[in-house]
């Protein structure tokens, strides 16, 4: 594993580096171009940053690491810069995105370079990759490369395209570009002038009939000057052929890098002299007799390398240390040279250091071949075909390089196909004999071309143009194996598809179908005959081929064709159609030309043209039926009724068609048959027509079932159709009806006829569905005025529910307002009479209270009897609305509904008042439209007796204590439930209620007063009692008053919520006496209801209508103000001398002193102020 430093300018370049990282197995250190000189060893550095002072400053801190730069920009200005600054290796980081393992072979590029090799070892055995590049030069496939110095004058040529050429490429090196005797010079003369100009240049060309692209390119010293030009040619000529479109780029392998001679150095530290050889002098450009200091020295290096081989010299002196350094220098001519210099200590005998010695040599040439060598690699890798080297040394001769072509196109990674032999491309499909011959060429060390089946890594099939080709060394050993891969697949499938169309070609003539092709000569004899003849003639094409067109066809058709041959062969072509028996058959003769244009034979094409002109004749039937049937219905258009359909379809058959009988029956959907519509009868004989037709095994009704048309057998239509015809055709009109027609002739019903027939049933069909849609129509809009109506009523509706809402708001009683709901229900629509009744003694025992309209008569009827059909009752009862629509269907429940119809109602609807499950009323409406009531009058009530409902309520809130009269009632209950009367019970005491304290969420604290027996036990007891939240005793602390806190809720709240107030309440040991007051307008009903469906054992004692003064309301005290006035009022603070002060008033409310002080004189003030205001 090798270590790298990757050092990156920015996120986008160490994205680039790490990708192709993940590559190699590299261990890596990555740093910051600032950072980057002060990293340890490393076996690699990769630059990816611009080349400036930082490169410098790590090349000095890291002399001996080779570098591998990675340029923003693809451009050789820029990659010619790094390799001149140090850099070993240089690639633009657009083609290592694109191709990240390239760092792989560039990392093992630079690092192989750098090994040493022995000078001798070196020139006993040339570089193997000098005859590599030697072997693509020479075996370049299809084309060829050339190399032009800047006296446009060959250097180097070579290539498979001179096998095809008439010079060789000796013929070409050292010939001026314009000499060579082939193709248009001016051409090639003009892109080697622009390649040595620095422009790039393609061209395409023709050179001795073969199709080339010319491509030439620049080539640069370590400076940059252009100092030759590289000419690619390809050979395009097949591909211009076979019309696909694949380029060729070829580079240069690596150039054979040469070894420089070496010098000798040594400094003596006694006298500090430097001595050198004279190679060294021949580098420096000196002469040898010319004395130089070891400053002079190290004054030839390059500015940026002084202090890098200072630095290396001075460890070398200070700790032994030894150097191998590759720099440059600037010579005495102003040339720069790169030149490795190695040092070494130098000791005596004992080992003590004396001095450094060390080699000198310019490595220039080598590094100048290295960069080229590169620049070459690159090519290669971006060639536009695959190139492969084997290594035929090695067992099973395995892939030792491979470009990046051949890794894009196979799918295989370097990984995958390095080490192994080249059959892992190949699959079961693959031609054995191919692979074969390629195996035969190999081992007999020869060039192979050859085309097979080969497979990517995902097993997609292409085909693969392979050509190989040894290499041998200097000696003529066989070193490697060179392969090229180009993908031909769409060649070869063109290829072949062009083979499979000559195959139908010839197919295709030799079964021409429905006639005969021939070749007549000069003398009227076939020479070729193909197709199906349409003469009779029992011989085969073979014996008919030399015979006489006259010997061959019978008489009456050979004086027909003779005179047409005869005049083809003088230039005239014919064309004429004859009747051979009941077949019809198109000819045409032409003359044959040759390529002077004269006649040399005649080729006849005859053609069975029967069918063609039997489809004419029936186009033209349907075209003139088709235009009948487009007038004759415009002319009937529209129909106004479902028989003129049946009719226009009888009388359209008959006159189109000529038919003797034709009938439409419909189906009828009460009896389930097909039954006759219309019909006509033209056989004046015929002794019946067809009838009804029911469901069953009859070929008529499984026409109309399945709906597919049938020729029928009139014997198998059975009773149905009694007629004297020869054939029947039954046409369905989809689900309507049928269509039958019968005619005498035998072949009377062609498929022209059937199609046409079946295009009337589809238009009757269209019709009878339109106006079955216009019908449809007519109903909806029927539905649509009903909605309207309906529509109509309810804005009606809606607007009555306004006004009664405005009306009922401005109501001051409840008479008022019950009033003004059955005057307003009178402006609906279908409301003639509205009355309004209250529960008496029961729910059922109505007394009405308020009516409105003309039916007052019929009111007092119905309430005398006790009927309970009576709609209002029965709406009491079940606490549901009543709605009769048709009060005459209920006069068998009573006397009521006769009284209604007397009165001219047909309508009645009832709707019960219920507030908190209590019955407070009935709302009814009678009506005297023939529409009565519906169920959105049913709502309307609904809605109305909601509202009266709740405005009850709020008046009896808006004005509790109003009334001067009231109604009071005193019950007498017998029921432990009531809290107070168990304490009584238990106490054997007699307990006053006084009032209610204080309303908590939960809970209600009321003041009582035992007025006969024992305070303190009745006090122990309710702290016993679980129903009592808290018991304590009111005021001083010898009184007979208590504060009670009991669980809600309190009988109080279930009286007010009726509209009512608990007055007094006095419970003993065997019963309480409840005392109730309510304004006089508000039913008892609800209070009775209440009180009795909370006790068990209650019964009324009295009912008493009083009256009283009432000048002052409590309406503008707040809550807390009326509560602790009442406590105060009924704890005895105002009595002389007072039973509860303010402290006790303060503690049963949890409140300051002050705070009851406060709240007593603002509510002084109150009832005081309206008092006074009153009486004034």
């Amino acid at each position: 594993m090798i270590h790298v430093l990757s050092v990156a300018a920015d996120d986008d370049a160490r994205r680039v580096l790490d990708a192709a990282l993940t590559t190699t197995d590299a261990a890596v250190t990555e740093r910051s171009p600032d950072t980057a000189a002060d990293a340890g060893a490393v076996d690699c550095l990769l630059w990816g940053c611009p080349i400036d002072e930082r490169f410098a400053a790590v090349r000095r801190s890291h002399p001996d690491t080779p570098t591998v730069a990675v340029v923003p920009e693809s451009c050789s200005d820029t990659l010619t810069t790094a390799l001149d600054a140090g850099a070993a290796d240089a690639v633009d980081a657009a083609t290592l995105a694109d191709h990240p393992t390239l760092l792989g072979q560039r990392l093992a590029g630079v690092l192989a370079s750098e090994t040493d090799l022995d000078t001798a070892t070196a020139e006993a055995h040339p570089d193997p990759e000098r005859h590599v590049a030697d072997a693509v030069v020479q075996n370049f496939p299809n084309g060829a490369v050339t190399l032009v110095d800047r006296d446009l004058r060959y250097a180097l040529a070579g290539g498979r395209l001179f096998d095809r050429l008439s010079v060789t490429p000796d013929d070409v090196v050292g010939a001026h570009v314009r000499a060579v005797g082939s193709g248009d010079r001016d051409q090639f003369v003009d892109s080697y002038e622009a390649a040595l100009d620095g422009r790039e240049t393609v061209v395409e060309t023709v050179v001795e009939g073969r199709t080339l692209v010319h491509r030439t390119v620049p080539v640069t010293d370590g400076s940059g000057r252009v100092t030759s030009a590289v000419g690619m040619t390809q050979d395009v000529t097949e591909r211009t052929r076979r019309e696909s479109e694949l380029s060729r780029n070829r580079e240069f392998l690596r150039e054979i890098q040469h070894v420089a001679a070496i010098g000798g150095w040594e400094v003596d530290d006694q006298s500090e002299t430097l001595r050198l050889t004279d190679e060294v002098y021949r580098i420096y450009g000196l002469s040898p007799d010319q004395d130089l200091s070891l400053e002079d020295a190290i004054g030839f290096y390059h500015p940026d390398d002084r202090e890098t081989v200072r630095e290396a010299y001075e460890r070398l002196l200070s700790a032994g240390e030894s150097y191998d350094l590759e720099l440059r220098i600037e010579t005495a001519d102003g040339d720069c040279r790169w030149i490795r210099t190695r040092g070494e200590p130098w000791t005596d005998d004992d080992g003590t250091q004396i001095g450094a010695r060390g080699t000198f040599q310019d490595v220039t040439d080598r590094r100048e071949r290295e960069r080229e060598l590169r620049r070459k690699s690159r090519a290669i890798e971006a060639a536009p075909i695959g190139i492969t080297i084997s290594d035929p040394s090695r067992e099973d001769n395995p892939l030792i390089y491979a470009n990046q072509q051949f890794h894009d196109r196979t799918g295989y990674s370097p990984e995958e196909a390095i080490g192994r032999n080249c059959r892992f491309l190949q699959g079961e499909d693959t031609d054995p004999e191919t692979v074969a011959r390629i195996r035969a060429a190999i081992d007999d060390e020869r060039p192979v071309t050859a085309e097979l089946r080969n497979y990517t890594r995902d097993g997609s099939m292409f085909w693969n143009q392979l050509e190989v080709a040894p290499v041998w060394d200097a000696d003529g050993e066989l070193l490697n194996y060179v392969g090229f891969q180009r993908d031909v697949t769409e060649q070869v499938e063109y290829e072949r598809a062009l083979e499979e169309s000559r195959n139908r070609y010839r197919t295709l003539v030799e079964n021409f179908p429905n006639g005969a092709v021939a070749l007549v000569d000069a003398d009227l004899r076939y020479t070729t005959v193909g197709g199906t003849p349409v003469e009779e003639a029992e011989a085969t094409p073979d014996e008919l081929r030399g015979a006489h067109v006259a010997e061959v066809l019978p008489d009456e058709l050979a004086e027909v064709v003779v005179p047409h041959y005869t005049a083809a062969l003088d230039g005239a072509p014919s064309s004429f159609e004859e009747t051979i028996g009941d077949r019809i058959y198109q000819f045409r003769i032409v003359p044959v030309r040759a390529d002077d244009g004269s006649v040399f034979a005649a080729m006849g094409v005859s053609q069975d043209v029967t069918e063609q002109r039997e489809r004419a004749r029936a186009l033209e039937k349907r075209e003139r039926i088709l235009h009948q049937l487009h007038v004759a219905s415009r002319e009937s258009y529209p129909p106004t009724a479902e028989a003129d359909v049946a009719t226009f379809v009888v009388e359209f058959l008959e006159n189109a068609f000529g038919f003797e009988y034709v009938s439409v029956s419909r189906f009828d959907e009460q009896d389930g048959v097909l039954r006759p519509q219309t019909r006509s009868l033209r056989v004046d004989d015929a002794p019946g027509a067809s009838g009804v037709v029911s469901p069953g095994d009859s070929p008529l009704w499984d026409a109309y079932r399945t709906g597919d048309s049938r020729l029928v057998d009139p014997a198998a239509a059975g009773a149905s159709l009694d007629l004297a015809a020869d054939r029947i055709l039954a046409v369905p009109i989809g689900d309507f009806g049928l269509i039958v027609v019968g005619d005498t002739d035998d072949e009377a019903f062609d498929d022209v006829d059937r199609e046409l027939i079946e295009v009337v049933a589809t238009n009757a069909e269209a019709v009878l569905q339109s106006l079955q849609r216009e019908q449809a129509r007519t109903e909806l809009a029927g539905k649509l005025d009903e909605q309207e109506q309906a529509l109509e009523q309810l804005r009606s509706i809606v607007e009555t529910i306004r006004t009664l809402q405005r009306r009922i708001a401005d109501s001051d009683s409840h008479d008022e307002l019950e009033a003004t709901v059955c005057d307003e229900l009178l402006e609906a629509d279908r409301v003639d009479f509205a009355w309004i009744g209250h529960p008496q003694t029961a729910d059922t025992d109505l007394t009405a209270t308020t009516w409105a309209g003309a039916g007052n008569a019929y009111l007092d009827a119905v309430l005398q009897d006790d009927a309970e059909s009576l709609p209002a009752r029965r709406a009491a009862a079940d606490r549901e609305p009543q709605r009769v629509s048709h009060i005459a269907e209920h006069v068998h429940e009573g006397d009521w509904a006769k009284e209604a119809m007397s009165a001219q109602f047909t309508a009645a609807l009832s709707v019960p008042l219920v507030y908190d499950g209590v019955l407070y009323g009935v709302l009814s409406v009678y009506s005297r439209s023939d529409e009565g009531f519906d169920e959105t009058y049913e709502e309307l009530l609904d809605d109305v007796g909601s509202l009266v409902v709740t405005y009850s309520r709020i008046l009896e809130q808006r004005y509790p204590g109003s009334n001067q009269e009231y109604t009071e009632l005193v019950f007498d209950v017998a029921d432990r439930t009531f809290p107070l009367q168990r304490l009584a019970a238990e106490t054997d005491t007699e307990i006053r209620y006084d009032t209610v304290a204080e309303t908590m969420d939960d809970a209600v604290r009321i003041l009582v007063t035992v007025d006969e027996g024992d305070v303190g036990c009745v006090l122990d007891r309710a702290r016993e009692s679980p129903s009592v939240l808290d018991a304590r005793r009111f005021g001083s602390g010898d009184g007979d008053q208590l504060s009670l806190t009991l669980e809600r809720p309190f009988v109080a709240a279930d009286i007010g919520k009726h509209g009512g107030e608990l007055v007094g309440a006095v419970s003993d040991p065997t019963r309480t006496r409840l005392t109730v007051t309510l304004p006089r307008n508000v039913s008892t009903r609800p209070i009775f209801d209440a009180l009795t469906t909370r006790f068990d054992d209650i019964e009324m004692a009295a009912q008493r209508q009083r009256s009283r003064r009432t000048e002052t309301t409590t309406d503008d005290l707040t809550d807390r103000q009326l509560e602790v006035l009442n406590a105060a009022y009924h704890g005895g603070y105002y009595e002389m001398p007072r039973d509860v002060t303010g402290s006790d008033l303060a503690a049963a409310f949890d409140i300051s002193g002050p705070a009851v002080s406060k709240h007593l004189r603002a509510a002084h003030r109150k009832v005081l102020t309206q008092f006074l205001d009153t009486r004034q």
